[in-house]
């Protein structure tokens, strides 16, 4: 006969006072709402208790017991985007997303004048650039501009 301080059965439901099924209840939860996130590919989910017993080195009569709870959620669905990029006048690379429509406008870069002050507009090296990316991207595409 068993003695102890205890008068139940160990189980899962009273191991670590119920720890093990509160842990696991805890990223039960976790994985149902990342079930519905609509961000979230639809590959399987799924929750992995692990219960470890481990006997005593001198008295094979006391055991350790460990619980591990590891949820596995499904990825992030990929998501992708169509790009300009060119450099403007300072050498410095820029780039704008392709929407729905078919023209991007690029900011008119300023330009310094010999006098100090900054003219919008000024005519520079990325507006062509940006004009050759969208008719590449035009003919890609099967369109013309």
């Amino acid at each position: 006969m068993l003695t102890g301080t205890k008068d139940e059965q160990a189980s899962l439901a009273n191991l670590a006072g119920g720890a093990a099924i509160e842990a696991f209840d805890y990223q039960f939860r976790r994985i149902l709402e990342n079930c519905v996130d609509p961000n979230a590919s639809d590959k399987a989910r799924s929750v992995t208790l692990k219960v470890s017993i481990k006997p005593g080195k001198e008295n094979r009569s006391i055991c350790s017991a460990t619980f591990d709870v590891r949820p596995s959620f499904a990825p992030m669905k990929s998501f992708g985007a169509t790009l300009y990029v060119a450099k403007n006048d300072h050498g410095e690379v820029e780039a704008r997303e392709f929407g729905d429509t078919e023209r991007i406008e690029f900011p008119e870069p300023e330009r310094e004048d010999p006098d100090g002050s900054r003219e919008q507009g000024a005519s520079s090296g990325m507006e062509d650039k940006a004009g050759k990316l969208r008719t590449l991207y035009s003919t890609a595409k099967g369109g013309a501009e």
